[in-house]
């Protein structure tokens, strides 16, 4: 997607992948040192994926959002890296598309990286939301940031909500099991996830949902 919009607009520029396995190495290569100073003088930024969005948070000198310590987006710049996350401007354009969300309920599920903004957008926005995780205690520390509730992944089947927002990476047969069919009839499903296109938890909404999902290609498109 980037090498073509580069290619289409005449950006004399390359996206390239780059396999790291670990903070160690990551630490190495946003360091400043003889050794690799070649190499970033050839570089104007990284796109960053898990696990390393919390770690590059703080090799960065300055950030585009201070208050979430995990980013997506790094830029090179005079005095050092500087941090953002563009699922900001995704959530938010995705989040406008639902009518009355301030007086909804929603639901949260995650609460990692991208569960760090997506919390903190519906924060701003003044809407009360739950969040649901694994780790309970990952999910109390987001909700105490944040004034929202938390509550253990196990409860979801139960709970009750307008708005449904996906920020992990569950799979089918875990949302086949955390989920029921009558959940999903009147409720708003929102994924971060693209790929496959069509996740888990998207077949669910499609299948047993009056409204069209919004699925993670679009939250993808509307980071830009």
């Amino acid at each position: 997607l980037f090498n073509s919009l580069f290619t289409k607009h005449a950006i004399d520029a390359v996206y390239v992948p780059l396999m790291l396995q670990s903070e160690n190495e990551l630490a190495s290569l946003l360091s400043v040192n003889q050794k690799n100073r070649l190499f970033q003088n050839q570089l104007s930024g990284f796109s960053v994926t898990m696990p390393f969005k919390e770690c590059a948070f703080r090799f960065c000198k300055t950030h585009q959002l201070p208050q979430v310590s995990a980013v997506n987006t790094l830029t090179r710049r005079a005095r050092g890296w500087t941090s953002d996350n563009t699922d900001a401007g995704g959530i938010a354009k995705q989040l406008n598309k639902i009518p009355g969300l301030s007086k909804k309920k929603v639901a949260l599920i995650g609460a990692g990286g991208a569960a760090q903004i997506i919390a903190h957008v519906l924060l701003q926005r003044q809407v009360h939301f739950t969040i649901y995780n694994r780790t309970l205690s990952h999910a109390r520390l987001l909700a105490q940031k944040t004034n929202a509730t938390a509550f253990p992944l196990s409860k979801l089947r139960k709970a009750q909500f307008d708005v449904l927002i996906n920020s992990t990476s569950l799979q089918f047969q875990d949302f086949d099991h955390f989920l029921s069919p009558n959940q999903l009839k009147h409720c708003q499903v929102v994924e971060i996830n693209y790929r496959p296109l069509e996740t888990g938890l998207i077949k669910l909404a499609r299948a047993h949902g009056l409204l069209p999902p919004l699925d993670g290609l679009d939250f993808f498109i509307a980071q830009g």
